[in-house]
């Protein structure tokens, strides 16, 4: 058999196979598969003790129906919103959005905390400054007390220590006038005449000088002094002396003594040429 031949052979074969095949098979449409049934989720708002027989939507819990609708309806609320859409969108609270909720409730208690940090501070200041303020106030009022105190006490010294000074007072012309004056000063003038004639310088000087001679109650002497000099240091010192060597004088009189501790007789003194002593009032 030629290559020819063999070649013809087998086309015609293939040929008649694939005619066999052809209307040997059965064609038959498949049916389409059912759909898939979807539930709708929602939220229950009670919880049923039996299960429904046909359930509407998927919830946390089983409900059996209610309401005045006679299809199935999804939960649905009467309040009003803050704000108006004109379309009804699926809302979904995105990770981000629960993030940022999350921080703001974070941020909120730190503020809380920080304000009441505040507040407590605020009120500790206060109070501390509260109690520096009383107890400079109790310082300042104790400053206070214990400056009055002083001021009363020095007050007092002073008032004791002008009673215990002794009652002064000068016999001058106009003083003498008093008879109990008059009659003592010419007692103590006798006298220290009497003693200076007796005790005359002999320093061959004359002038005249002018003494303020203080005397006790008791007649002893308290001081001598010049109060204008006869221009001869001897002739002072000489005056000064005789009335030394006259004391002590007469004690004071009663009627002195009632208003007078110390005596102050200021006199002027002459040493004549005839070599004797004479005084008389400044």
């Amino acid at each position: 058999m030629s290559e020819i031949q063999r070649f013809n052979l087998i086309l015609v074969g293939s040929v008649l196979a694939h005619v066999a095949l052809i209307f040997g098979v059965h064609w038959s449409t498949l049916d389409p598969a059912p759909p898939a049934s979807t539930l709708e989720i929602t939220l229950a708002q009670f919880k049923s003790e039996t299960q429904p027989d046909q359930a509407d939507f998927l919830a946390q819990a089983n409900q059996q129906g209610s309401g005045t609708l006679e299809e199935k309806a999804e939960l649905s609320t009467v309040e009003q919103a803050q704000f108006r859409a004109n379309e009804i969108n699926q809302v979904q609270q995105s990770q981000q959005v629960m993030q940022q909720q999350n921080q703001e409730v974070v941020n909120q208690k730190l503020i809380t905390s920080v304000q009441d940090s505040w507040s407590e501070n605020e009120q500790e200041d206060s109070k501390k400054l509260e109690e520096q303020s009383q107890g400079q106030d109790m310082s300042e009022d104790q400053q206070l007390s214990t400056e009055i105190a002083s001021l009363e006490a020095e007050l007092r010294n002073e008032r004791q220590a002008y009673a215990k000074r002794p009652r002064r007072r000068q016999l001058t012309a106009v003083a003498t006038k008093a008879a109990a004056d008059a009659a003592y000063l010419h007692q103590w003038r006798q006298k220290i005449e009497n003693v200076g004639n007796l005790n005359y310088p002999d320093l061959n000087i004359y002038g005249e000088l002018t003494l303020l001679v203080a005397v006790r109650a008791n007649g002893t002497i308290e001081k001598v002094e010049i109060r204008r000099s006869s221009g001869y240091r001897s002739l002072d010192e000489a005056a000064k002396r005789i009335v030394r060597q006259a004391a002590p004088f007469d004690p004071f009189p009663e009627s002195i003594r009632k208003h007078t501790d110390i005596l102050e007789i200021i006199r002027t003194w002459r040493f004549e040429k005839e070599g004797y002593l004479s005084s008389s009032v400044r």
